[in-house]
């Protein structure tokens, strides 16, 4: 007759019970609590994230509006010029005067040079349209001599 074999127990080779009967403390539910709670944080956070980033866009927005606004106001108070009508405006003429027709420089310098001695520099910017392209000139120089009169108008495209 074979010999006898013990029953085998129920229990597993990691033992669910700890050695003077009680049940092992499981932390499974904690850390799924964990992960649930790392996962509302991420969510959240990128969910603020969104909102600021779109908060930015709106107020970029806003500002390039009232920057193409400013422009737009800037440009009415600066009209164009066509070069004829500019080089009449402001040939030979006194500086008060060439104000009165053109309007305020966007630059004054005021220079010496050794042979004329002291004089005045405007510089208006995109105000005189150059005829051959229909495009502003990006900037028509005023030179001034010692006695405030117009003695040259320089035009860079």
């Amino acid at each position: 007759m074979p010999p006898k074999v013990p029953a085998m127990s129920l229990q597993d080779d990691f033992d669910d019970q700890c050695s003077d009967g009680r049940r092992r403390r499981s932390y499974r539910p904690l850390i799924l609590l964990l992960v649930i709670a790392i996962g509302l944080f991420l969510v959240g956070a990128a969910g603020t994230v969104a909102v600021f980033a779109m908060r930015s866009q709106a107020v970029t927005a806003a500002r390039d509006e009232e920057l193409r606004a400013a422009k737009q106001a800037a440009a009415a108070a600066r009209p164009l010029h066509s070069l004829d009508e500019f080089e009449k405006a402001v040939r030979g003429q006194h500086a008060e005067v060439v104000l009165a027709t053109v309007g305020r420089p966007d630059k004054e310098t005021a220079w010496a040079d050794a042979k004329e001695g002291p004089s005045l520099r405007w510089v208006y910017r995109e105000r005189v349209v150059n005829p051959a392209t229909g495009n502003p000139y990006t900037s028509a120089t005023i030179l001034f001599d010692q006695d405030g009169i117009v003695t040259r108008v320089e035009y860079t495209e």
